[in-house]
């Protein structure tokens, strides 16, 4: 039964990997649980006007891997500060992939308070990967998909990245 539901589970990350377009959630919670296999819960910041197209997936996606969601829904950038005094010290935000949290200001916040609280940073955002987001997942022009895992802001995660994981999960490049 566990392996059916693991090649279940494969065929569907799969074919996620083969979309077009944006990385999707599957994507994000696989990456996850590869890496923090321990987490239960994750955060995602994301705006008020994508909750409603996105929620469902996200949940869908979510309970594929066991994990629990909470949104974190901002109508505009001044909502940003109060949502993340919300999040717990210690856990993983994945920053949804929209124009209010690509701006500068917004980024640079959003990664200081995460910093304050421990709090990895999962992103789709080659700028987010410069500027110190923990783990980010980009799709290039051939729809490839590369995963950055930048260290410079949190070393002690640098034993977790075997070469056994690295190459389960096509890790393209370290920061350090």
């Amino acid at each position: 039964m566990r392996k059916l539901i693991f090649s279940i589970l494969l065929i569907i990350v799969s074919q996620q990997f083969c979309q077009a377009g944006k990385v999707s959630w599957g994507q994000y919670f696989y990456a996850i649980r590869q890496i923090f296999p321990q987490i239960k819960n994750v955060s995602v910041i994301i705006t008020e006007e994508a909750v409603s197209t996105q929620e469902k997936s996200i949940t869908r996606a979510a309970a594929a891997f066991k994990l629990k969601i909470k949104l974190f829904p901002v109508a505009d950038t001044r909502e940003i500060g109060s949502e993340m005094k919300l999040m717990d010290e210690g856990s993983i935000l994945i920053i949804f992939d929209d124009p209010l949290f690509m701006n500068k200001s917004s980024m640079i916040y959003i990664l200081s308070k995460a910093r304050d609280k421990n709090i990895s940073v999962i992103t789709c955002s080659e700028k987010y990967a410069e500027a110190g987001a923990f783990l980010t997942l980009i799709k290039d022009q051939s729809n490839k998909l590369r995963l950055v895992v930048n260290l410079k802001f949190q070393p002690e995660f640098a034993a977790k990245f075997t070469p056994e994981l690295q190459k389960k999960l096509g890790i393209s490049e370290i920061l350090k």
